[in-house]
């Protein structure tokens, strides 16, 4: 019998920790539940934290299987269209709960190759950060763009960015900001992992127009 690859064997064993986690933590949360029905004050902001990590359960299992099947070699060609059209509804009515707006253009005629869920995924991602930090009535653009051999995503939000003593270590500054604003601090680590799992990195800077901060994702044309 064949051995799994390493990249298969972590897949392996990010999902099962998953699956380790989420019977527990439902059983919590419920517990909290009841808290939350007695009066207890804490209660609800218990129960929004743990259906916070219930989530970021859920996009690692999702993370999981579609990684398993990358790395398997069994992945779709897609266009930018295919990714973020389902997304757009979704994005917009999310946005607009902070009286935000998502502005979209794409000038790109490259294909990408990987999978849809975890694209749309990263994107959902990367605009759901942008609209937390970013002030009520801003705008948030996504751009997508032809570049080298692949394509250049990135959304840019009207924030305060990241403070300039960071810059060089900004996915970490990301992080402690994250948690600052009541996230988790793992949405970018899942954003980071399904960069790199379709061959791709990285980069966060602040803007040079104005502020704010600007995630670029950069993904081959060609997984092969």
């Amino acid at each position: 019998t064949p051995k799994p690859s390493s990249a298969a064997s972590d897949v392996y064993k990010r999902q099962d920790a998953a699956h380790e986690l989420r019977t527990p933590l439902a059983g919590l949360r419920l517990h909290l539940e009841l808290l939350e029905q007695e009066g207890v004050k804490q209660g609800p902001m218990l129960v929004e934290r743990i259906d916070q990590l219930m989530h970021v359960i859920e996009q690692l299992l999702m993370l999981s299987r579609a990684g398993q099947a990358l790395a398997s070699g069994h992945y779709q060609t897609l266009s930018w269209h295919d990714v973020i059209d389902p997304l757009r509804q979704e994005m917009d009515e999310l946005l607009a709960l902070r009286q935000q707006h998502l502005i979209v253009s794409s000038t790109t005629i490259r294909t990408v190759q990987g999978d849809a869920i975890l694209l749309r995924l990263m994107l959902r991602n990367l605009l759901e950060n942008a609209s937390r930090y970013s002030p009520e009535g801003s705008t948030i653009t996504l751009l997508v763009e032809d570049e080298e051999t692949g394509s250049q995503v990135s959304v840019h939000d009207e924030g305060s960015g990241i403070d300039a003593s960071m810059v060089n270590d900004a996915i970490k500054a990301f992080r402690r900001m994250d948690r600052r604003y009541g996230g988790s601090g793992l949405g970018l680590n899942i954003v980071q992992r399904i960069v790199q799992i379709h061959r791709g990195h990285l980069s966060l800077t602040n803007r040079s127009d104005r502020s704010g901060l600007k995630a670029s994702c950069w993904l081959p044309h060609q997984l092969d």
